[in-house]
């Protein structure tokens, strides 16, 4: 009579604690959207912010706004050129599209934000929900290609619709990041839906990022971040080290939480495409790499 007690007291137990898995798996799915979700953009009121089209070098402004093509094509001049705009936040304030402004009623050409790891975006892009559409970035002779060809700092909230799209014949090529590095606190991507097609016809490229990189000289602790990201586009990737989220992770701390790849992903050559592991998250890791919670 004793055992029994005891066992069915065993089972009592197992049951509960079962039933308290079971309640708390379901509480987080509720609670915690896996990748994108449009519930975690909080909107600014952008009143009396100035729009980007009136940047001056010579200003303390640190918060801008970009409306429209015109805008967007002026934040890549002004990096590229040097200007990294560490310290300024740009917030999205209207979707963005290139739909029949380029040749031939084709998409819009886009030079990307950015060009290397010195001319690189350090500031923080919000895109509000907003999507940003036909354009298409297309880049034969460099590396570090993307909606950002480069960047350090903060990318949130950025929308990037099926029609975006990046065509690249070397490597580093991501669709909404090239090559990011962190700077004096981690470069954070967040919240992000990419539906983007990507080609690219080298290595180290991703869906979302082609390559997570970092400066041992100035930055030897410095961390990206990767989270809440969405990739439900098309990545066809010639070379090796390829992801849905990112291509390659080279010697940095890199954390990727709670992002999904519904995309798909093939490597190899353009005849002889083959599918990449149902689009793995990340396709090589170097060091210090945490996956939590991705698909």
């Amino acid at each position: 009579m004793k055992n029994t007690k005891i066992k069915l007291l065993a089972i009592v137990m197992v049951v509960a604690l079962l039933t308290g898995v079971i309640s708390f798996m379901a509480f987080a799915t509720e609670t915690t959207p896996l990748g994108y979700s449009a519930s975690r953009v909080v909107k600014k009121d952008v009143t009396g912010i100035t729009n980007f089209k009136d940047f001056d070098a010579n200003s303390d402004k640190t918060e801008y706004v970009v409306s429209d093509l015109e805008g967007l094509n002026k934040l890549a001049t002004i990096v590229t050129g040097g200007k990294t705009l560490a310290g300024v936040t740009i917030y999205q304030t209207a979707n963005i599209s290139g739909k029949g402004l380029g040749t031939d009623g084709a998409n819009a050409p886009f030079a990307g934000i950015g060009k290397d790891l010195n001319k690189i975006f350090a500031g923080t892009y919000d895109g509000q929900g907003y999507y940003v559409n036909d354009l298409t970035v297309k880049n034969t002779s460099s590396n570090m290609v993307g909606f950002f060809n480069s960047a350090k700092g903060t990318i949130r909230n950025v929308v990037l619709g099926d029609n975006f799209i990046v065509d690249a014949t070397k490597s580093q090529v991501g669709g909404l990041v090239g090559a990011v590095r962190p700077g004096d606190t981690p470069a954070v991507i967040d919240n992000c839906y990419i539906a983007a097609t990507v080609k690219a016809g080298g290595s180290l490229c991703g869906g979302v990022v082609g390559q997570a990189d970092w400066d041992a000289a100035q930055n030897p602790n410095s961390a990206i971040k990767i989270t809440n990201v969405t990739f439900n586009g098309s990545a066809t990737i010639a070379g090796g080290r390829a992801g849905g989220i990112l291509g390659r992770a080279a010697a940095v701390d890199l954390e990727i939480d709670n992002c999904v790849v519904a995309g798909t992903l093939l490597t190899g050559t353009a005849e002889t495409p083959k599918a990449s592991a149902d689009a793995d998250v990340c396709g090589n890791g170097y060091r210090n790499d945490v996956l939590w919670y991705c698909r």
